[in-house]
């Protein structure tokens, strides 16, 4: 994915909170652990901009998966619905 996006191992990695020494034995191994994963899939695929957010979002995120799983499902098909609009 890195090689895909055209970006160096420094800035690929940054983006998702990891050094470059870190990110260079992930690639070397050819495997990331699941939580990096997830950051990967965060970031590269479904372009959210972690930086921005906070402890708060992330609260909200898990009550709405855990407590409102059927609203939770449909807001991310309106979500996707939206970002193909976009496209």
């Amino acid at each position: 994915m890195r090689r895909v996006s055209g970006l160096n191992q420094t800035e690929f990695w940054a983006k998702v909170g990891i050094s470059q020494n870190t990110g260079l034995r992930y690639e070397s191994r050819g495997s990331v652990p699941p939580t990096v994963g997830l950051l990967i899939d965060l970031v590269y695929v479904r372009l959210i901009d972690v930086a921005k957010l906070n402890g708060e979002d992330m609260a909200i995120l898990e009550y709405l998966q855990l407590s409102l799983p059927g609203w939770y499902a449909r807001l991310r098909k309106i979500v996707k619905s939206a970002r193909g609009k976009r496209k």
